[in-house]
């Protein structure tokens, strides 16, 4: 898989999805490759500094900086000749970046919270995916993330994001300490982030 974890703003557990992402795909022993295109403040990087030895050998994090001699769509290309999967980290306010990386990747996990500010916000990055998809198909994945179960917030976002046609995963991610403190760590337990990533991967098998 080459899935790209996006969305034009901060806050949202971009990074934690896609590291939590990148430890699955790597739980079946496949290679992973983890591109951080976040120029501002690098937090897979960091994650990955901070693990240290109880880091999986399989799963590669890079660091991606602009002007560094290639674009992100060639890091990522070049990743991927030499891993199995790519999960791709990028920063809140990266469009160009973002549409450079979806001239690769083949889905976008869009993590937003459940909030009507939060479907405001979407215009930009969905404005990008759409372009993007003109050049190859793109499957998009809006993932709830940092909600309260069963919450009337949870239920009236979802709604209104189904009623703009909007792609909305059936799999969310709670507002828990687990996740909250999973950073620098190599969590094997991925709790509701398998059933995310079971999602993305049937999708996928089907499209």
């Amino acid at each position: 898989m080459s899935v790209a974890v996006g969305y034009l703003k901060g806050g949202t557990s971009k990074t934690k999805t896609a590291m939590y992402l990148a430890f699955g795909l790597a739980a079946t022993g496949d290679t992973v490759a983890v591109l951080d295109t976040d120029q501002a403040n690098a937090t897979a990087t960091m994650w990955r500094r901070l693990a240290g030895d109880e880091w999986p050998e399989n799963v590669t994090v890079e660091r991606w900086r602009e002007g560094d001699g290639e674009t992100a769509a060639e890091a990522c290309s070049r990743l991927l000749e030499t891993h199995r999967h790519l999960v791709v980290d990028t920063g809140p306010g990266g469009r160009e970046i973002l549409a450079d990386v979806l001239s690769v990747a083949r889905d976008l996990v869009c993590p937003l919270l459940a909030s009507r500010d939060e479907v405001l916000s979407l215009r930009t990055t969905l404005e990008v995916a759409s372009q993007a998809t003109d050049e190859h198909d793109i499957g998009l994945h809006l993932l709830l993330t940092k909600v309260r179960k069963n919450s009337v917030l949870l239920r009236e976002s979802r709604e209104e994001l189904e009623a703009m046609g909007l792609p909305v995963m059936k799999s969310v991610v709670t507002l828990l300490d687990v996740y909250q403190d999973a950073t620098g760590t190599a969590p094997e337990d991925l709790g509701e982030y398998a059933a995310v990533l079971e999602e993305l991967i049937t999708e996928r098998a089907d499209a």
